[in-house]
């Protein structure tokens, strides 16, 4: 785990999951390749085939939680199914067994 603002496309290729937050607030948790296009397309932004996507993401989630749009990234994602799944492998790490234990 670590903090990258603003990561350039080459790194952002290498993420296997993304929790990406603006104001403090999560917009997103996934997978960046498979799962943040969508997301975000369903909250209206339409990505541009070729674009960086991890350009897009920053673009228009850049003005804090309600972007540039005034769009409520926080709440989409709060009522979003990624969410729903983030929640559920938590609940899973919490109950498992430690290995130190």
């Amino acid at each position: 785990m670590c903090t990258i603002h603003s990561p350039t496309s080459q790194s952002f290729r290498l993420f296997a999951k993304l929790y990406l937050m603006a104001d403090g607030q999560a917009v997103f948790f996934g997978d960046p390749h498979t799962a943040a296009i969508p997301h975000f397309e369903k909250c209206g932004f339409k990505f541009q085939v070729g674009d960086s996507v991890a350009d897009y993401c920053i673009y228009i989630t850049g003005g804090g939680t309600k972007g540039t749009s005034g769009y409520d990234f926080a709440a989409a994602y709060e009522s979003s199914p990624l969410k729903s799944a983030a929640d559920e492998q938590m609940r899973l790490l919490v109950r498992a067994p430690s290995p130190w234990s």
